[in-house]
């Protein structure tokens, strides 16, 4: 349990030529480089990780305005945490099943704490 709490961030990797890898022991995030920009899969905890996670684009060299989508594997905080702060910041569409949208908005205990600010969906 200890390491759910862990938020020291990892070094961004670059897992192929359009994947990486960026996060914290707890979790991390993936960005996919596209011809139509980024797509993110998961967001973490919170805005601290969204911002974590901006920076980790930005080092590699690619523009963070250029996020289009953001992928929620499921409604648990740790995924779609960050997700809000850069929605709106920039004007990602935010895509996540009813079922998990349902789990994120009425779970508010364990890993759905307030610690991770719940968004609009976009796209189900």
């Amino acid at each position: 349990m200890d390491y759910l709490n862990d938020n020291t961030p990892l070094k961004p990797t670059k897992v192929f030529d359009n994947v990486y890898c960026i996060g914290s022991v707890s979790v991390v995030a993936w960005v996919i480089n596209t011809s139509d920009g980024l797509i993110l899969i998961d967001s973490m905890w919170d805005d601290r990780d969204a911002k974590l996670i901006e920076e980790g684009i930005k080092g590699f060299g690619l523009d963070p305005k250029n996020l289009k989508y953001i992928i929620l594997s499921h409604g648990h905080g740790d995924h779609y945490g960050g997700a809000k702060y850069l929605r709106e910041k920039y004007g990602a569409k935010v895509v996540l099943t009813k079922t998990d949208e349902n789990l994120m908005y009425n779970l508010n205990t364990g890993a759905n704490s307030p610690r991770s600010p719940k968004t609009k969906v976009n796209i189900y």
